[in-house]
């Protein structure tokens, strides 16, 4: 039986452990609470060749990145989350034929709904193309600061209820 979930060695673990701290990007944050809570998140033995969805990766510096970066660069984009206060990184790497913005394209052209009628809420810079490609877009207030420049708008963290907020403010909802 193949099972679907995270794969990492213990090394990745404790890297994360050691620098992931509060004031950390979202992704980084959510990264460290499933290693906390101990989600899905399989040794690296254990993987059995099932298909590759997602890779995330993390790194001491940018120029640990420029070799990958360059060998993929065609057929994949590193999608870089803001660097923390320690210059440590961490994102994503996202193949180039799909990613959330032509998601949202797909979608509207089924369901035809003008684009410019869709609405997009994201937090970290994996939604970056799904903000650029939706009629309004939202970032979370604890986002990425990189995203939240791209965004038409900002609501409150997903603490404080943001999408909820979001939805009421842009007529989603009746509040």
């Amino acid at each position: 039986m193949i099972m679907d979930g995270s794969y990492t060695d213990e090394g990745f673990k404790e890297f994360l452990r050691a620098n992931a701290a509060e004031g950390s990007n979202s992704e980084l944050l959510r990264w460290r609470e499933q290693i906390e809570k101990s989600l899905n998140i399989l040794p690296m033995n254990e993987y059995k060749g099932q298909p590759v969805y997602k890779i995330v990766f993390m790194s001491q510096s940018k120029e640990q990145l420029a070799q990958p970066q360059k060998l993929l660069a065609s057929d994949f984009e590193f999608c870089i989350q803001d660097e923390n206060k320690h210059g440590f990184i961490n994102g994503e790497v996202v193949n180039r034929q799909f990613d959330k913005g032509k998601a949202i394209e797909r979608v509207c052209n089924y369901l035809h709904i003008p684009l410019c009628d869709s609405i997009a809420i994201g937090d970290s810079m994996n939604d970056k193309e799904m903000l650029k490609a939706a009629g309004v877009s939202i970032c979370m207030q604890n986002g990425s600061e990189n995203l939240k420049k791209l965004a038409d708008d900002i609501c409150p963290s997903v603490q404080a209820d943001g999408i909820y907020n979001a939805f009421l403010k842009h007529h989603l909802l009746c509040g």
